[in-house]
């Protein structure tokens, strides 16, 4: 019996190799063109058949995936099936052991319960009687490996590929269908989800399986925890209130990690404005912005040089005297009163009132004109005594006139 190994980064196929035979050829490590290769014609070789092959994911639990996918039609579950087809093990220990010649069986089971050990033809058996299933595996130009452990049972097809990767196989049409499956509908037996559950945590109660898929919307992993509580000696209630308390410091923390990535983001982002227009900007407007625009760097920095720009025509705009347009608005009256002045001041047209107006000021400022000349000269002359002022003025005037 092949031990069972941990899968790693050298291939994209990474499962533990079964004792089905091989040649030396799907021994030997073969390049990826020569596995595509060998895939695809295994795959014709099936279609004549009916049947295709569904890829599954080649991370080392590749086994449990594909078994996954032909129970519960999705590979999601494969952790439920290793550690169900484990515990099916450690239960029928005197029937498995045997085969089990390199190391000890518990720590075989120790380490086949470890996620990417790869599974082997032990799994393979294990999970045929646990489940209740027949196991056909394909193979390349080799006839097909057969596990038929019940009569009348459901069969479940798999392909083995160069030695290493299993991938599930299904029916292209009905009648490929019903010759690929032959299955026992028995009503008092469990279906091969709650087969899942009762095997992977040890329950003989249907009628707990079958309540608790139901309640949780038939989520196998969730049940399977759920049981194992309950046998735990733990309430169901407890259960829904553990989970309850769990998810809220799970969510600040989640919460607090995407603040933190966002900070780092932030900061990035004001390194690289910082070396594009050669200033800092606060940290507040960078995160505003950021969140704004996703934190696309690009789109960041468009709209703080957009922002900057109108920053700056603002303060020359600030700046510079106000033009005429910028003066406040003035009513129809006013404005007539603005443009009359205008015309006034240059003289453009004068009114009667005005023209009045300005000949009495004319006048008034040619009398006093006079009055201070008459003053002057009489000052200059030497009168007599006795004669008055206003002699002198009246006959200065005469000979004027």
């Amino acid at each position: 019996m092949v031990k069972g190994r941990k899968g790693t980064k050298r291939h994209e196929y990474k499962v533990k190799k079964p004792k089905v035979k091989a040649d030396s050829k799907s021994k030997a490590s073969n390049s990826d063109e020569e596995e595509e290769q060998n895939f695809q014609n295994l795959d014709k070789q099936l279609l004549s058949h009916g049947l295709f092959i569904k890829k599954v994911t080649g991370d080392g639990n590749c086994l449990f995936r594909a078994i996954s996918d032909q129970l519960l039609q999705s590979e999601k579950s494969y952790r439920t099936f290793r550690e169900g087809i484990c515990n099916y093990m450690v239960e029928q220990k005197d029937q498995f052991a045997p085969f089990i010649y390199d190391k000890d069986f518990d720590e075989y089971i120790k380490e086949m319960r470890e996620d990417k050990t790869w599974g082997g033809n032990l799994e393979l058996q294990a999970a045929s009687m646990c489940h209740g299933v027949n196991i056909v595996v394909h193979q390349l130009n080799a006839p097909a490996f057969e596990l038929a452990n019940h009569k009348d049972a459901k069969i479940i097809h798999l392909s083995y590929h160069d030695g290493r990767h299993y991938n599930s196989v299904h029916a292209k049409t009905e009648t490929a269908e019903k010759q690929l499956c032959k299955t026992d509908h028995r009503d008092k037996h469990p279906t091969d989800e709650e087969q899942v559950i009762l095997q992977a945590t040890g329950t003989t109660d249907l009628k707990l399986v079958r309540e608790l898929m139901k309640k949780y919307n038939q989520d196998i992993d969730t049940v399977v925890d759920v049981v194992v509580h309950v046998k735990n000696g733990n309430t169901l209630e407890s259960y829904d209130s553990f989970q309850e308390q769990d998810q809220v410091p799970q969510e600040e923390e989640n919460k607090k990690e995407e603040e933190l990535q966002d900070e780092q983001i932030i900061s990035d982002i004001s390194a690289r404005i910082y070396e594009t227009i050669g200033k800092y900007l606060p940290v507040q407007q960078i995160k505003q912005i950021c969140k704004k625009h996703q934190y696309q760097f690009d789109e960041v920095l468009e709209s703080v040089l957009s922002d900057q720009k109108k920053q700056e025509e603002a303060e020359k705009k600030k700046s510079s005297p106000p033009s005429q347009q910028e003066q406040p608005k003035l009513t129809k009256k006013q404005q007539k009163e603005a443009d009359r002045k205008r015309r006034v001041n240059h003289g453009e047209y004068l009114t009667r009132k005005e023209i009045n107006k300005r000949e009495k000021e004319k006048r008034m400022m040619e009398d006093e004109m006079q009055s201070s000349s008459t003053k002057n000269i009489y000052e200059s002359l030497d009168v007599e005594e006795g004669i008055s002022e206003e002699k002198v003025f009246a006959s200065l005037n005469m000979i004027r006139i």
